[in-house]
């Protein structure tokens, strides 16, 4: 998995790195403005006449880096134009030190407070603000990433887009969106959600010559899901393997009117290569369940023909729970009162690992149980809106406090919490992986119970709950990418993602 790091631990590897172990900030600046400039001069036409540089630079050290990439391209014999946002007397530090060699290589340096009306620049690079953004870009310098972003040129950010705040992603007006971002030592947790993702186009990291204390940085440690990480976790395919070894899946799902959300799940268990499943129907809904899934078993609950599952079928409940190697409990099981009367009893009894999802988190959100309450390993898989009512928390706030927000939730939280937004977040104590497949045509009903089911399944073969719950999230994202490549995002069904997860898994365990 690639590290990822957040805004406090950047500015701890900066520290660590110039303190303790007394790296020069001159030397990482210099090599951080090398970085940009050997990007650009790989990315020229040398062939043609040398392309045209504008540098747009801050006060702080991102103007530093912008001022040393000019160093470097002025060396080559590029073109080089630099506008600093930052009077003469303004420019100190490591930054002073750049800004003074520019000054005696005769680089133009414009201290203009206005953008000039000319956009002639063939490479425009942003290094006006870095990680210590958030919130909303003063007037002054929104006229300049305004420029920016309308010049019609192509755009190279410096450690991470002006306007991009590194932690959350958010993204103020007029923020810049990059072609491309130059990030040093590591990606910020920032960049890898959305808004912030889009808006840094193609990211590359480079080392600058940090040392390797990445472990010793403090605060909870973010990582982004590799293809290779997929490759690694996927469960060996024996060739003597049969049914029974391949995971059996018991579904607690649906109810009148919701019958789909069970067969979704349940195909997504199969399809992601559960060697067995279990529908658990309410009994008055059983044969529409057994019309719809053809490959699974089912089996009748009583529900006094209500449609819905009741405490009246708990023990049977229980007893196929002895059968199984993983559960999976919520999709569409709806809201009746005899229904969370149901799964508050019946949570706190299964032992086996199990996935909760949707309408399985109401005991939780009313508070009748508590996460403490359930004995087994689990993964629960909330959108936004359900995990801000299972923290007691605001959803408008969830974007812009992210991380105050997932601490205080994790602090006691005992299990594996896949968060399903852009990207999914997986967490689990003091770990957070996030995925960076899929796209918006995932946004449909019904492709949370397809997850669900992937999850189950990978439960089901003796995974743990968190390698479980990011294989399934790399899966089911692949899946909406593949189907996306043949016929675009718009109109997805959640039933066409079945199809493209064998396709994915191929291509997992055949990388040629």
């Amino acid at each position: 998995m690639l590290p990822l790091v957040t805004r406090h631990q950047s500015q701890e590897l900066d520290r660590i790195a110039i303190v303790e172990h007394q790296i020069p900030g001159i030397t990482l600046m210099g090599n951080a403005g090398n970085a940009v400039a050997e990007w650009v001069l790989s990315h020229s036409h040398p062939e043609q006449t040398p392309e045209t540089v504008g540098i747009v630079c801050g006060k702080g050290n991102n103007g530093g880096d912008g001022f040393a990439a000019a160093v470097t391209l002025k060396a080559a014999g590029v073109p080089v134009y630099i506008f600093s946002l930052a009077g003469d007397d303004l420019i100190q530090g490591d930054s002073r030190h750049f800004y003074s060699e520019c000054v005696k290589q005769s680089i133009p340096i414009n201290f203009q407070q206005a953008p000039p009306q000319d956009t002639h620049y063939d490479w425009i690079i942003d290094a006006i603000l870095g990680t210590g953004f958030h919130g909303e870009l003063r007037d002054s310098i929104r006229q300049w990433t305004r420029w920016i972003n309308q010049a019609g040129n192509q755009i190279l950010s410096v450690d991470i887009p002006t306007g991009v705040d590194a932690d959350t992603g958010c993204t103020s007006t007029d923020s810049v969106h990059a072609d491309v971002t130059i990030t040093m030592g590591y990606c910020k947790t920032g960049m890898t959600l959305e808004p912030g993702k889009s808006a840094c186009g193609e990211v590359i990291p480079v080392d600058i010559g940090f040392p390797d204390i990445y472990e010793q940085l403090p605060g909870r440690k973010y990582s982004l899901y590799q293809k290779t990480d997929a490759r690694n976790a996927l469960p060996f395919l024996k060739p003597e393997t049969h049914k029974h070894n391949q995971g059996k899946v018991l579904l607690i799902a649906g109810s009148k009117g919701m019958t789909g959300a069970a067969a979704l799940a349940t195909f997504g268990a199969l399809r992601s290569g559960a060697g067995l499943t279990v529908t658990l129907a309410p009994e008055s809904l059983e044969p529409t369940y057994e019309s719809l899934i053809l490959e699974g078993m089912t089996c009748g609950i009583p529900d006094q023909g209500k449609g819905c599952f009741t405490p009246d079928g708990l023990d049977r409940v229980l007893e196929w729970l002895e059968w199984c190697d993983a559960v999976i409990v919520g999709p569409g099981l709806g809201r009746h009162p005899e229904t969370r009367a149901f799964l508050t009893e019946l949570l706190p009894l299964i032992q086996k690992p199990f996935v909760l999802d949707a309408d399985g988190f109401q005991p939780l959100i009313s508070k009748a149980l508590h996460f403490h309450d359930l004995k087994a390993r689990f993964i629960i898989t909330p959108h936004y809106g359900e995990w801000a009512q299972l923290g007691c928390f605001p959803k408008v706030n969830i974007r812009s406090q992210f991380q105050e927000m997932l601490g205080s939730f994790m602090e006691n939280f005992p299990g594996v919490l896949a968060l399903k937004n852009a990207p999914t977040c997986i967490c689990h104590e003091n770990q957070v992986v996030v995925n960076n497949t899929g796209n918006p045509g995932l946004a449909t009903a019904g492709s949370g119970d397809v997850f669900a089911g992937v999850c189950g399944t990978f439960l089901s073969q003796g995974l743990r709950a968190d390698q479980a719950a990011s294989l399934a999230a790399f899966i089911h994202g692949q899946a909406g990418d593949r189907f996306a490549e043949e016929r675009g995002m718009r109109g997805m069904i959640a039933s066409d993602l079945l199809s493209f997860i064998p396709m994915v898994l191929h291509e997992l365990e055949n990388p040629s």
